[in-house]
């Protein structure tokens, strides 16, 4: 019965949150635009949810926040169940004209990353597209032929 009592209110507030949002957004029309609200919205949203990963974090026993993952969970996390010998890149600012990129193996993929000081703007690759068995995709090879265009003679 308790459950019950509690899954109905979750659904109760939940429609009044829903509720009063449109109520917002109708009202907030007349004095900002639909960016805007939607800007000052998400950022809301985002403040709302960290305080209540902070709060689970502090009143749940053994519940731990985003912010304090230990080095064996994060190379759990990083590895995702491949192998250690699995490919691996690490790609910091891609596509700018400071673009490195590191290439390493699952197993050394957390070393590599605290080797070279990377903490943001790193793109993370982990997969057999990195090994020497890899091959290519067809679609931009000028001898292939798709449904848009006709291959040429190599």
């Amino acid at each position: 019965m308790k459950s019950r009592i509690r899954q109905n209110s979750l659904a109760l507030l939940a429609a009044l949150i829903w509720g009063f949002g449109f109520s917002a957004q109708s009202m907030s029309a007349e004095y900002i635009g639909p960016f805007t609200f939607n800007c000052v919205r998400n950022i809301i949203a985002f403040v709302a949810l960290l305080l209540i990963d902070l709060a689970a974090a502090r009143f749940i026993p053994g519940r731990r926040n985003m912010f304090q993952l230990d080095r064996a969970e994060k190379k759990t996390l990083l590895a995702g169940g491949c192998a250690p010998d699995t490919p691996a890149a690490v790609v910091y600012k891609a596509t700018w004209p400071e673009e490195k990129v590191f290439r390493c193996t699952v197993e050394t993929l957390a070393k590599t990353v605290e080797e070279n000081g990377l903490t943001k703007t790193s793109l993370l690759i982990v997969g057999r597209c990195l090994g020497d068995g890899y091959l290519r995709s067809k679609l931009y090879d000028p001898g292939f032929t798709t449904e848009f265009r006709k291959g040429t003679e190599p």
